[in-house]
């Protein structure tokens, strides 16, 4: 049977996934323990939602049981959404609200509506490399635009964006991922009027905004919504901390002539799949209400961890930008084929790392680190790389 040309025809694993696979695998069956600096949930290294709330909230939601029927979400979940994002002078109603299970829900939902098949959309390089897959799924071309480090911070490299070929969609996450980068307040206008010229959406990926390691800038999201078509993605899974629960939304700002059309359409596609439970939407008034103590948790870690690498990889490394968000570290040593070295510190010293090619960095020699794990067992793995780096 021929399968969709959306489907890969090569499941052959990478040389450095299947070492750790095999790795994971006899650490499992009593092997060689490993130290694990690619985790990406907060739930594995032992910051978990205290959820005494959680029944009671049940207890006290609508009937879930007797489920109502809604392509949008429930009104009750959409206001809890509404309240949790409203900071500063930003304005969220809830009708502008779509929830769904999740943020790659949320991209395979825009792209249906946005693009027809073929169509380019515009993702940052580097980046995380799910974004080309839902693209893919949904029939689309990727392009990229480049981040490029700019006196220790990343920058958009506005000549590569300029020489994009023409797209529907611009893609943003922000904090990347893994660079830890924010947009600046004048990147965001440039960006916004780059779009507004080529009657281009922007659809910004905010699943680390809540995990800022440095002061974020203010955006001016109404203002910049009456003058292109822009949509914010966010979810319980990073900011709750709770994926398996299952409820991401989108908040949908355009010009006020479009916004009527625009939302008929993304409700008509949501109609079509209802995919969002009933539960999911009763624990999230309370969930969001109670966020700010698992946030504080996670932030606290990753200020250790970050401070830890920062010592002891400081001096040995030709670059390591701070990042200003999210939970990912990334260093570089020129003439490091970060692949090889990965895969020698996961043979050899036990230590797991992400080799900077599964982002798309546009060097060699880049390794992601995440600032989640346990600081005992973070410390024990950057003291390995430290010494790996010395050889």
């Amino acid at each position: 049977m021929k399968l969709s040309s959306r489907i890969p025809g090569d499941w052959t694993p990478s040389p450095w996934s299947k070492r750790v696979e095999d790795l994971k695998r006899q650490a499992a069956t009593g092997g060689k323990p490993l130290i694990d600096l690619t985790v990406s949930s907060p739930l594995s290294v032992g910051i978990q939602w205290e959820g005494s709330g959680i029944l009671q909230a049940l207890q006290e939601s609508e009937p879930w049981m007797n489920w109502k029927p809604d392509a949008c979400g429930s009104l009750r979940a959409r206001e809890a959404v509404s309240r949790f994002l409203i900071r500063g002078e930003f304005v969220c109603d809830a009708g502008r609200l779509l929830l769904l299970p999740g943020t790659s829900d949320a991209y395979s939902l825009l792209f249906k509506v946005l693009c027809d098949p073929r169509e380019v959309i515009l993702v940052p390089r580097p980046g995380y490399p799910l974004l080309d897959v839902l693209a893919s799924l949904e029939n689309l071309e990727c392009a990229s635009y480049g981040l490029n480090l700019v006196d220790g911070a990343w920058r958009i490299d506005w000549e590569s964006l300029n020489a994009a070929p023409h797209a529907k969609i611009l893609l943003v996450v922000n904090p990347n991922n893994p660079t830890g980068s924010v947009l600046s307040l004048e990147e965001w206008e440039r960006l916004v009027s780059y779009c507004v010229a080529r009657e281009m959406a922007i659809v910004v990926d905010e699943v680390f905004c809540d995990f800022p390691l440095d002061d974020m800038p203010v955006v001016p999201w109404n203002d910049y919504a009456s003058r292109v078509p822009l949509f914010r993605l966010n979810g319980l899974s990073k900011s709750a901390g709770l994926p398996q629960v299952k409820l991401s939304w989108i908040w949908v700002g355009c010009p006020e002539a479009d916004f009527s059309p625009l939302m008929a359409a993304l409700e008509y596609v949501a109609d079509a799949y209802l995919g969002l439970s009933a539960l999911a939407e009763s624990l999230a008034p309370v969930l969001l209400q109670n966020q700010a103590p698992y946030r504080d948790r996670v932030l606290e870690r990753m200020h250790v961890n970050l401070d830890v690498a920062r010592k002891a990889l400081g001096s040995k490394v030709d670059d390591m930008p701070v990042p200003q968000g999210g939970w990912y570290l990334s260093f570089r040593c020129e003439g490091l084929d970060d692949e090889a070295f990965a895969l020698e510190l996961a043979t050899e010293d036990g230590v797991l790392v992400l080799p900077g090619y599964f982002f798309d960095f546009a060097e060699d020699g880049w390794i992601v680190l995440s600032l989640l794990a346990l600081p005992d067992v973070f410390s024990a793995g950057v003291e390995k790389i430290a010494k790996r780096l010395l050889q």
